[in-house]
C-alpha cells in the first residue's frame, strides 16, 4: 500500500465513462501504427494489429475485462 504506482485503472474507467457518454457502442474503431505500437511493453494490451476494426462495445469490454 506504500509503493507509488500509476492510475490506470481510474483512467480506464474514465476513458470508458467518456465513451459511453459520447460514442455509439456500435461505432467502429480501427487501430492505427501509433495506437498499437506506443503502448509500453509493460502495458495493457487486448491483442490488436495495425488496421484491425472492432465496435465501440468490444473495445469497452477489452478494456474492462483485462
Amino acid at each position: 500500500m506504500h509503493r507509488r504506482m500509476y492510475p490506470a485503472s481510474t483512467t480506464k474507467l474514465l476513458t470508458c465513462l467518456l465513451a459511453v457518454e459520447y460514442l455509439d457502442p456500435s461505432d467502429t474503431i480501427t487501430f492505427s501504427e501509433n495506437a498499437v505500437h506506443s503502448v509500453p511493453a509493460d502495458g495493457s494490451k487486448i491483442g490488436m494489429d495495425t488496421g484491425e476494426t472492432i465496435t465501440v462495445e468490444q473495445a469497452l469490454y477489452g478494456i474492462m475485462v483485462g
